[in-house]
């Protein structure tokens, strides 16, 4: 990151943590990133819904700040989801990165708390809604 984008966040930014990486190792070959605006918080569902109807996604991964909102929305278009979250035991958990991983379900609504250790080689789309 450019020494002016980081002292720029210094004033954004409360007690920020660094994490630092090495620039070769920043992405993985063969994955894009891409951002997208969106202006109003009521257009983010419809811009979800818009990239899973546009985008060839085997299985996807949405992480969330309040997953019931968007698991519901979600559910109500018809859409298959499993959600994960911190009020859940871990073998119900276990059970649900079983059928995600499996194919038997192809989108994976969680909390950034427990996105640490998804590796599922068939997610071709990960999303921040936030």
């Amino acid at each position: 990151m450019p020494p002016e984008a980081l002292e720029m966040t210094k004033k954004f930014m409360n007690k920020p943590v660094r994490i630092l990486v090495k620039r070769d190792e920043l992405t993985l070959e063969g994955i894009t990133q891409y951002y997208v605006n969106v202006d109003k918080e009521e257009w983010k569902f419809d811009t979800l819904c818009d990239l899973n109807e546009l985008v060839a996604i085997s299985q996807s991964v949405i992480f969330v700040n309040t997953r019931r909102k968007v698991t519901e929305k979600l559910r109500s278009k018809d859409h298959t989801v499993s959600a994960t979250h911190g009020d859940m035991d871990q073998n119900t958990r276990d059970i649900i990165m079983r059928e995600f991983r499996s194919g038997s379900s192809r989108v994976l609504i969680t909390t950034d708390l427990l996105g640490r250790g998804i590796d599922v080689q068939q997610v071709s789309l990960v999303v921040n809604y936030v």
